[in-house]
């Protein structure tokens, strides 16, 4: 379900509430915003571009945050990675504000800063209880 987005006010993109006791630990990285983690949508990442992105975790697990999966190639076999970007502790709450320091001037690029529709988040983290929440707003 997408939903129209109104452009001259404050929204909440889609919600996505990912429960710890799923977490597999170990190398596993899991992903945190995906179909199974939203109560309406069932795609994966953000319905729409986002400009801040809150991370709750009200789990009691320390949890380590990836938005960034590559590719390399590990003895002639392409694998995924992924880079570990950040940490949530336990009772934690991360807020991301992707505009706070982008410049119109800056040499690095103009405009708007946002957070990519799609974009996905993993959480690599042994199991718990409790839920990760993840909420985008624009």
């Amino acid at each position: 379900m997408t939903s129209a987005l109104d452009l001259a006010s404050f929204q909440c993109i889609e919600m996505a509430i990912y429960d710890s006791s799923n977490f597999s630990g170990g190398t596993t990285w899991d992903l945190l915003n995906g179909p199974s983690s939203y109560q309406y949508f069932t795609g994966s990442g953000f319905q729409n571009d986002i400009k801040i992105l809150e991370l709750y975790n009200g789990s009691n697990v320390l949890i380590i945050l990836s938005f960034t999966m590559i590719t390399v190639n590990v003895m002639g076999t392409p694998t995924n990675v992924n880079v570990q970007n950040a940490t949530l502790p336990a009772g934690a709450t991360k807020i991301i504000d992707l505009q706070a320091n982008h410049a119109d001037t800056s040499s690095y690029g103009s405009g708007t800063l946002n957070g990519k529709q799609g974009q996905l988040v993993w959480g690599n983290a042994a199991a718990g209880t409790g839920n990760v929440y993840i909420s985008g707003y624009r």
